[in-house]
């Protein structure tokens, strides 16, 4: 999928994360209506730079009722949307940072990844998806995939970079999040 230019903005405290998150997933929420495929975002980052937090940004936005937690020690969390009108019924977030760096079990990641039915998560329309230490996973490869990278500015900023989708969608997010933070 062609994407919109790379953007980096800088947050300089969770506050303002979340409402990048939720800023740029109602816009793509809006896009998505007649998808193939769920809404799978890669969330790149070191341990600690505030993936997860990120995704508990949406917890409001989408009238989840649980608490969104880590899946680092899981693999794998889902959670229902409670918001109303959405086409969007679960959220997955996976973290796959244990498949990924198991060096007694890696023999095949997409194995792995087929015996947790990741395919059929990804396949679905009505799920968004995030998926933290997936960037380097092939049968990612063929699907749309919108990638969010955060980094450390410093202890209490973080550098957010986002590969918008090149769509009409993605060009509104990237707008509305600018405006946001100037």
């Amino acid at each position: 999928m062609k994407t919109v230019e790379f953007k980096k903005y800088i947050s300089k405290n969770i506050k303002t994360t979340h409402k990048i998150a939720q800023t740029i997933l109602e816009e793509l929420m809006l896009d998505i209506n007649h998808a193939q495929q769920a809404l799978i975002v890669i969330l790149k980052g070191e341990l600690g730079t505030g993936k997860t937090e990120f995704v508990k940004g949406l917890k409001d936005f989408l009238n989840i009722k649980s608490n969104v937690l880590s899946p680092t020690f899981v693999v794998m969390k889902v959670y229902d949307i409670n918001k109303n009108n959405s086409v969007f019924k679960k959220l997955y977030h996976f973290d796959l940072y244990r498949l990924i760096n198991n060096q007694t079990h890696n023999l095949n990641i997409d194995n792995d990844l087929a015996n947790i039915s990741i395919q059929d998560v990804f396949n679905n329309p009505s799920n968004i998806v995030f998926v933290e230490w997936g960037e380097d996973i092939p049968m990612l490869n063929k699907y749309k995939i919108i990638t969010i990278e955060i980094k450390m500015a410093n202890e209490r900023e973080r550098k957010i970079t986002i590969n918008y989708p090149n769509t009409s969608a993605g060009k509104k997010a990237k707008s509305k999040v600018d405006k946001l933070l100037t």
